[in-house]
């Protein structure tokens, strides 16, 4: 395995990134920058709701950012406001993911990634407000024995388990796999927040690339059903 397979997917910062923040406050111009791309963001949606902040968060509202770090941006919404004739959640993330693919923005280099919260279930972690333009929950460095020595372990044993059910080619299989890695990742943040070991994993599995031969690996058999030979 490539030792960077082994290390946890943060980087210690005494202060947080240059590019976007002085100090802790977040520079005019991006704050402008990235209200644009929420307001775009909202009409892409394609139905009227109340859109109840905009809040960016992740690890480029923290001190252990790095240079895969995405900007995640986030409308929080008010779900009970949406009308239309699915569920609201699925109709989201459908549009996320399609904005997504016809999207690449990027505010200095970092690339942003929108997001529909339901206001009832606010994101796990640091939030500064865009539309308040303040912190909603504020980060703080972070020093190196608050890493768990768990996360490299953990980290090799999610990495074989993803390789297994790549090898599989069973599509139930890498399905499962993907809810689970989701659902222990949920669970840190819920319970532990931004250093936890759980999350710490998933970021190292983000940069060692497994997470992305796990997605690959679905959407080539997705494809392969789809298809007719």
């Amino acid at each position: 395995m490539n030792i960077k397979e082994f290390t946890p997917g943060i980087e210690l910062h005494d202060q947080l990134n240059p590019l976007l923040w002085d100090g802790d406050h977040l520079k005019a111009d991006v704050r402008l920058a990235l209200q644009h791309i929420a307001h775009k963001f909202q009409l892409f949606l394609g139905i009227p709701v109340r859109v109840v902040d905009t809040v960016i968060t992740g690890s480029q509202t923290a001190y252990t950012y790095t240079e895969e770090s995405d900007l995640d941006l986030h409308l929080i919404v008010d779900y009970r406001s949406a009308d239309c004739d699915q569920p609201v959640h699925e109709l989201f993330d459908s549009k996320r993911q399609l904005w997504k693919q016809l999207h690449t923005i990027d505010i200095r280099g970092i690339p942003v990634e929108c997001y529909v919260e339901d206001h009832m279930e606010p994101a796990e972690g640091h939030v500064y407000s865009l539309d308040q333009d303040r912190w909603i929950k504020q980060s703080r460095p972070v020093t190196p024995d608050e890493i768990p020595d768990q996360v490299v372990r953990d980290s090799a044993h999610w990495t074989r388990q993803i390789k297994t059910a790549v090898r599989s080619g069973n599509l139930a299989i890498l399905h499962k796999t993907k809810q689970l890695l989701r659902d222990y990742r949920h669970r840190g943040l819920k319970d532990r927040g931004e250093l936890s070991r759980e999350n710490l994993v998933f970021k190292t599995l983000r940069n060692n690339g497994a997470i992305s031969q796990l997605v690959t690996a679905i959407r080539r058999l997705e494809d392969r059903e789809l298809s007719l030979a």
